[in-house]
Formats: C-alpha cells, sequence, structure tokens
C-alpha cells in the first residue's frame, strides 16, 4: 500500500515538474523574441550613424555628395547639418523594426520549432530558419528602407514621411530595389544564423560561466555578422543606387550593376564597405548577444 501511495506521489511531482519545464520552454521564445526587439532598436539607434556614412560613401554622385573617404564623408556631413544629420532615417527604421522584428522572431522560433521535428542537422535547421523569417517581413521593410534611404541621402534639407509620399505619386517606387533586397538578406541572413551557433557549439562549453561566455559571444556574433556583410554588400549597394535614383523610372538591377562597374570597377561594388563592416559587428555582437 505504501509503495503505491508513494509511486503515484512520485508521478504527480514529475507531472508537475513536466508542466513547469513545458511552462518554462513556451516562455523561453517569448523571452528570446522581446530581448531580441529591444537589443536590435537600441543597438540599431546608437549605430545609425554608421549606416548614414555608409549609404552616402556609396551613393555620392547618384545624391550629388562629393566623392569622399568614410571618415571625410562624417566630416563633411557634421560640417553640413550638425551630428543630427547623421540620424536622418531612424524614424522609418524604428517604425518598421517593431512589428518587423517581432514577425522576424516569432517566424524563426516556429520555423525551427518545426524542423527540429524532421531531425534535420542544428545547422540546417538555423539556415532555412533564418531565410524563412527574413523573407516573412522583407515586403514589409522594403518601402520604410526606401524612405530612409531618401532622408538619409538628402543633405539639403529635411524631408518628412509625407514629403517623400508627395514626391512618388506612383507607390510602385517605393518597391525600389526588391530584388537586390530579396538577394542581399534572405540567403545572407541564414549563412549568419548557421555560422553563429556553429561556431556557438564549437567554442562554447555550456558550463562556463556567463561572464566567460560573454567576450565569445560578442567575437562570434560580430565575425559572423562581418563575414556575411561582406559576401552581400554588391547587393546593398545596388539597392542604395535603385533607391535614390531621383528620376520616375525605376532602374533594373541588372542595368544598375553594369553602371556600378563601368564607372568604378569591381571595387566600385564595395564603397563603405569598412563602415559596414565596423557597424555590423557591433549590431551582431550586441544583438545576439
Amino acid at each position: 500500500v505504501h509503495g503505491g501511495q508513494e509511486s503515484k506521489v512520485m508521478e504527480g511531482k514529475k507531472s508537475n515538474k513536466g508542466t513547469e519545464e513545458n511552462g518554462r520552454s513556451f516562455l523561453k521564445p517569448g523571452k528570446r523574441m522581446v530581448a531580441g526587439l529591444c537589443a536590435s532598436l537600441i543597438a540599431n539607434g546608437i549605430l545609425h550613424p554608421f549606416d548614414t556614412i555608409k549609404s552616402r560613401t556609396q551613393i555620392t554622385r547618384a545624391a550629388g555628395l562629393p566623392q569622399i573617404r568614410p571618415m571625410e564623408m562624417l566630416k563633411y556631413s557634421i560640417a553640413k547639418e550638425s551630428v543630427l544629420g547623421l540620424y536622418k532615417g531612424l524614424i522609418p527604421l524604428i517604425i518598421s523594426g517593431l512589428p518587423g522584428i517581432t514577425i522576424f522572431y516569432l517566424t524563426f522560433a516556429s520555423t525551427h520549432h518545426l524542423l527540429e521535428r524532421h531531425h534535420y542537422s542544428p545547422g540546417v535547421n538555423q539556415f532555412i530558419a533564418g531565410c524563412v523569417s527574413t523573407f516573412s517581413n522583407i515586403f514589409l521593410r522594403i518601402p520604410f528602407e526606401f524612405m530612409k534611404c531618401q532622408q538619409q541621402l538628402n543633405t539639403d534639407k529635411y524631408l518628412t514621411l509625407k514629403d517623400i509620399w508627395r514626391l512618388f505619386p506612383k507607390k510602385r517606387h517605393f518597391y525600389r530595389g526588391a530584388a537586390a533586397t530579396v538577394l542581399k538578406d534572405v540567403i545572407p541572413t541564414g549563412l549568419y544564423f548557421a555560422t553563429f551557433f556553429g561556431l556557438k557549439r564549437r567554442f562554447i562549453k555550456k558550463e562556463e560561466p556567463f561572464l566567460i561566455q560573454l567576450p565569445k559571444l560578442i567575437a562570434l556574433g560580430g565575425f559572423s555578422g562581418a563575414y556575411t556583410t561582406t559576401l552581400s554588400y554588391p547587393f546593398d549597394m545596388v539597392k542604395n543606387v535603385q533607391q535614390i535614383n531621383k528620376g520616375q523610372i525605376s532602374i533594373s538591377m541588372a542595368k544598375t550593376f553594369r553602371t556600378i562597374v563601368s564607372e568604378y570597377g569591381l571595387k566600385g561594388l564595395y564603397r563603405g564597405l569598412s563602415v559596414a563592416l565596423a557597424r555590423t559587428t557591433l549590431l551582431s555582437g550586441a544583438s545576439l548577444t
């Protein structure tokens, strides 16, 4: 009798423990999403001047800016607009970031959970989840990327979102550079997550204290971001050239590639890369930690 009662008590404790663990595992994706959302928005806000200088260095001739190096562009921008000018384009980024990052993390968590049932390797899971989650919000982000680019690359005056809406009566222009954006973001993001988590499994031990893990996580996140940014950077260059085109006629991605290479050579596709790498390294390290 006592043995039967004890076994029932033990089963009850196990079921309660299982319920608690399931509850915790259910909460983990939510906590990660909130943490990732906060980290991404804060880091993007702090590092936004890097993005402005990168974009202006890329598109000097098309935007009517002097063809100078990043440090000189920084001095030029501050002298012309003050430090606040470096934060042009931040508002569209924040508006699209709130729903965009939420959709991204929810899609990543659900896709990764679904793939785990099929027993694929962790690297394959993270690559596919990264690609799917990026594609899930990309068409929400493109119009705001367009508006961000218009604000950043206009140094003569501050264009409000309402001004940009009026300047382009044909709303299809807000999707300029869509193909380049897809190629720039979707597969590279999958590689980014697969690389980071693969390196994390290789170099970080679970039993290590967090203070020991922290610098490693920052370094691995920074390396993964720099690696994938270098691969995708030519498409970022093409996307910005397409979006800043001041005419009402959209230029194809292939024609934009040919124009950049004919004017600057292949190295023209990597103008401003040093600034992009500095921003991505810091952003990736902060967001994934």
